[in-house]
């Protein structure tokens, strides 16, 4: 509330700009808000790697020690590093929710998965098989449908789910699918 001249003036008497209103200048806030959310889903994947890291290096849990076994989770200095990313990485989300819309926020957010495949596979040692990384193309080629048929903020969302409901039982199939090992890692895990 301002105080002009002795009179109030509320929400009633000024104009509020919204957000998704065009020549409201929230075109630029809203791709500010969409480079927040990818800058989110790459932080938030980098956590997930440094933390597992920090956990494969740390002694082993013990059910029957809670503290203590989160003590030395914490004394791995790639744990702890990979909670500062993550914390850093909720900020950015927050931030992106805020300017941007959740949907489209959510589905950038769900592309992370491919962030977390190519730096797994390039700076952390882990193999992914040819049916992982098709499954991660069908994913991410079903996050570009959304995106490329939602309607954004200034025009309704009318065309993305029709869109994307052929995409939908693949990308489930192809998740599914990557959440299995490879049944040469199975056999040699046996040996």
């Amino acid at each position: 509330m301002v105080i002009d001249g002795g009179v109030w003036k509320g929400a009633a008497t000024r104009t509020v700009a919204r957000r998704g209103q065009p020549g409201t200048g929230s075109t630029g806030l809203m791709i500010f808000g969409l480079l927040l959310a990818l800058a989110s889903a790459l932080a938030t994947n980098v956590a997930f790697l440094l933390k597992h890291r920090g956990a494969v290096l740390a002694p082993p849990v013990r059910a029957r020690r809670p503290l203590g076994s989160a003590a030395g989770l914490f004394r791995s200095k790639w744990f702890a590093v990979g909670w500062m990313v993550a914390v850093v990485a909720w900020l950015l989300h927050v931030g992106a929710l805020s300017l941007a819309p959740l949907s489209i926020v959510q589905a950038v957010m769900s592309g992370g998965i491919v962030f977390l495949a190519v730096l797994g596979e390039r700076y952390f040692g882990f193999r992914l098989g040819r049916w992982q990384w098709v499954g991660l193309s069908i994913t991410a080629a079903g996050l570009a449908v959304i995106g490329f048929t939602g309607g954004g903020a200034t025009r309704p969302q009318r065309s993305s789910l029709a869109a994307s409901m052929p995409c939908a039982p693949s990308t489930r199939l192809s998740q599914s699918g990557c959440q299995f090992p490879s049944r040469s890692a199975c056999r040699s895990s046996r040996t």
